[in-house]
């Protein structure tokens, strides 16, 4: 199984934290991978080389220029108190 239940998951605090409650039928939803399946993950699709972000090589596909069409600065957004994602992040994904 590539897929652990939500109540198995170690970090299960960060969906079940008050601070931002989950309704429970979007709980029932979140399925986080397994150990084993997020380091094959991490391996084929973010990184070979490197064990996490912190420590990306140039080799990397976040570290080449080609990969990003332009920056911008979400952070402020991101930090506010509006309810939906910054329009910056919304643009680029297709929801």
């Amino acid at each position: 199984m590539s897929y652990l239940p939500l109540e198995q998951y170690p970090r299960k605090w960060i969906f079940t934290h008050q601070s931002m409650p989950i309704p429970a039928e979007d709980l029932a939803q979140i399925k986080p991978m397994t150990a084993m399946r997020s380091a094959q993950f991490w391996q084929e699709n973010i990184s070979a080389q490197s064990p996490d972000a912190d420590r990306f090589s140039s080799q990397d596909w976040p570290s080449k220029p080609g990969h990003w069409i332009e920056q911008v600065d979400w952070i402020s957004e991101w930090e506010s108190d509006e309810d939906s994602l910054p329009q910056a992040i919304l643009t680029y994904i297709n929801w």
